[in-house]
């Protein structure tokens, strides 16, 4: 006897998240960057809040290729797939 696989509905949504990418219908990935902006953003504020003479330069690079520049670069490729109007934001 064989046995049927389980096929169940697929649910239609708006966006998804894959792999830390937010995809839309259109695949224009604008949450994907209004939720990049929001995080990068309050990442410069924790960064600003810490006083400039408790860090040395060299340490304030570190922090922010590590936590910043790791947040915009992750998915950068999505923006080759989108329109010019959403990725100049």
């Amino acid at each position: 006897m064989k046995k049927q696989p389980n096929f169940e509905d697929i649910p239609v949504v708006d966006c998804y998240k894959y792999l830390g990418i937010l995809i839309n219908r259109r695949l224009t990935f604008a949450e994907h960057f209004e939720a990049i902006s929001k995080k990068a953003s309050k990442l410069c504020n924790c960064l600003a809040k810490i006083p400039q003479n408790q860090l040395s330069t060299k340490n304030q690079i570190i922090l922010w290729k590590q936590l910043i520049f790791s947040t915009i670069s992750y998915g950068i490729l999505s923006i080759n797939y989108t329109s010019p109007s959403i990725a100049s934001k």
